[in-house]
C-alpha cells in the first residue's frame, strides 16, 4: 500500500469517527438539553402568566405560549364556590355538598395563615388531607 492510499484510509477513518461523535452527540445529548430548556421556558411562562393575572385579575392582557396549559383556581373567602379561569374561559363551581364545604373551610383556615406571613407546617397540610380522606363521594 503506497502513501496516498494510507493517507486516504487514515482520513476516511478519522472522518467517520468525527461523524459518529457528532451524530452521537445529537442523538444522546441534545434531547435532554432541549427538554431542560423547554421545562425552564414553560415554568417561566407560567410564573409570568400568574404575575399578570394577580396584577390585573383577568386574562385579557396575558400572553402565554400555550393558553390551554395554565389556569388559575380561586376560592373566594366568603362564598362556597371555586372559580377556575384561563385565557379560554371561566368556570364557576358552586359547592352544595357539606363535606366539600368543610374541606374548603379547612383549606381557607390553613391558607389564611400563609397570607399573614406565617410559614405553613406539614402537619397543617395533613389536617387538610385527613379532612379530604374522611369524605365519601357518591
Amino acid at each position: 500500500m503506497n502513501l496516498s492510499k494510507k493517507t486516504f484510509t487514515y482520513s476516511s477513518i478519522m472522518a467517520a469517527c468525527i461523524v459518529v461523535i457528532v451524530l452521537g452527540y445529537f442523538i444522546l445529548m441534545l434531547p435532554s438539553l432541549y427538554v431542560n430548556y423547554m421545562e425552564r421556558l414553560n415554568y417561566d411562562s407560567i410564573k409570568e402568566v400568574q404575575k399578570v393575572y394577580l396584577r390585573d385579575r383577568c386574562y385579557k392582557n396575558v400572553k402565554s405560549r400555550n393558553p390551554t396549559s395554565t389556569c388559575t383556581v380561586s376560592i373566594p373567602k366568603n362564598k362556597d364556590e371555586i372559580k377556575v379561569e384561563n385565557a379560554l374561559g371561566t368556570i364557576d363551581a358552586i359547592i352544595y355538598d357539606q363535606d366539600i364545604k368543610n374541606i374548603l373551610n379547612e383549606g381557607r383556615k390553613i391558607f389564611s395563615k400563609s397570607f399573614d406571613g406565617e410559614k405553613l407546617k406539614d402537619s397543617e397540610f395533613d389536617k387538610l388531607k385527613e379532612c379530604g380522606n374522611n369524605t365519601t363521594l357518591q
